[in-house]
This record gives C-alpha cells, structure tokens and sequence, in this order.
C-alpha cells in the first residue's frame, strides 16, 4: 500500500513539473524581475519606424513585453543569471533577430529585421 501511494504521488509531480511549449517558464525569483521601460529605435534600412516604446515585466528571469509604435509587437526572452538574453522570440511579420544583455541598471541590445536594424534600451520602471 505504501509503495502504491509513493508511485502515485512521484507521478503526481512528474505530471506537474511538465511545461509544455509556448513562451519560457519562469524558474523562480532573479535578480532582473520587475517592471522594465524604454524605447526602440531604427539606426539603419529602409521604410523602418523611428522610435519606438518597449515596456516589459520580468518574472522569474521571463521577459514578456510589448514594443509599440503605429503597431505592437508582443515578445518575449529569457534573462539568464549573468544577465544575457536568451529564448528571444519576437511577434514581427518577416522576422527580428535580437540580442541584448543587462548592463549596470538597464537592458541594451541590438535587432535586425530584413530591411531594418537599430538597438533597444530598456531600465527599471
């Protein structure tokens, strides 16, 4: 009976410990968690936005944000220990790659999408 009970119960947490797809699962308080601010803006291409406001909120070390200009554009990335950005997953028609890190008391990086490049800058809201 006990051994049943022991089972039931490993299993029990295998099924809740599960994520499945979709954005990144937070792991627990980081450093980085809070409300985030800033803007991005468009340093080179051709018909790209001027400046844009980006706005997010970090739990756990997830990022979940907007950037909003004519249109928003949900995105979303993971913010390691060490303060790098990983997991980046923009909602932009074409594509955007990105990379950013968090220095000092702000979130800096780079995008580029196919005929548009620029940088971001977010700090603590």
């Amino acid at each position: 009976m006990m051994r049943s009970v022991l089972v039931l119960a490993a299993l029990l947490l295998a099924a809740c410990e599960s994520t499945g797809g979709g954005s990144p699962a937070a792991t627990g308080p980081s450093p980085y968690d809070g409300r985030w601010a800033g803007s991005v803006t468009s340093t080179g291409g051709a018909n790209c936005p001027g400046r844009m406001s980006m706005t997010g909120t970090i739990t756990g070390g997830v990022l979940d944000g907007q950037v909003a200009g004519d249109e928003t554009y949900a995105f979303d990335a993971v913010i390691t220990p060490a303060g790098q950005m990983t997991d980046i997953e923009i909602d932009f028609p074409g594509g955007v790659t990105a990379n950013g890190a968090v220095a000092g008391e702000a979130i800096r990086g780079t995008w580029r999408a196919r005929t548009c490049s620029g940088t971001f800058e977010m700090a603590r809201s």
